[in-house]
């Protein structure tokens, strides 16, 4: 074998350089492995595009922080700065605490999800699932050309719509292009539908055919 040590108190007690132009340090290991270890920090810094890669089916790469944290940082203005890519595989995020994805991008599709083969589901155990558009818009839209395309369901509980409009014309529309508009109940009460106005004295309600 052979032994390099440093007997110095200091950072450089062993110390390889290669400093000439174009020169650099090339280290191959067999079976044996490459072990690094140190009580103290350690930095690995490169000037121009690196890597640490891992080759053959099964054999896995694991950064780790037992008790710190794992930072992930990438400065290119570019919308793949950081690429997370599982060609083959999935992608798995779990948390013990909240997890919380940011975009500070102005812009229409900020934070995009998009599933191009398959669906997205978005399931809460125990707890609600509150989506808010704060001074904007909340649109839901379906292209499917089925009779459910948009389909909002409460297998237990009711459905409450509420519409706080500052001004008119703020209002709750129900359209239906070329098809009709039902409404039914199955309850067994005297109030299964009930149609109100509430506003005041001028209030009135009214059933309009224009064609039929």
């Amino acid at each position: 074998g052979l032994t390099l040590a440093g007997g110095l108190g200091s950072p450089d007690a062993v110390n390889i350089t290669a400093s000439t132009a174009g020169g650099g340090i090339d280290i191959d290991a067999s079976t044996g492995g490459f072990i690094v270890d140190t009580t103290g920090a350690f930095s690995i810094d490169g000037a121009a595009a690196s890597n640490v890669t891992t080759t053959g089916a099964g054999i896995d790469l694991t950064l780790s922080s037992a008790a710190g944290r794992v930072i992930v940082n990438g400065e290119e203005a570019a919308a793949n700065a950081i690429t997370l890519l599982s060609a083959a595989g999935g992608i798995d995020v779990d948390a013990a605490l909240q997890i919380n994805i940011a975009s500070s991008q102005s812009a229409a599709d900020a934070i995009v999800i998009n599933a191009s083969a398959g669906g997205v589901n978005v399931a809460s155990t125990g707890d609600d699932i509150t989506l808010i558009s704060t001074g904007a818009s909340l649109v839901l839209s379906a292209t499917e050309s089925i009779a459910d395309a948009i389909k909002i369901e409460a297998t237990l509980g009711g459905i409450d719509i509420f519409a706080s409009g500052a001004s008119a014309g703020e209002d709750i529309d129900i359209f239906a292009t070329g098809s009709s508009v039902n409404i039914t109940s199955t309850e067994n009460d005297a109030g299964a539908v009930i149609i109100r106005a509430n506003g005041g004295a001028g209030e009135r309600v009214t059933l309009l055919s224009s064609l039929g």
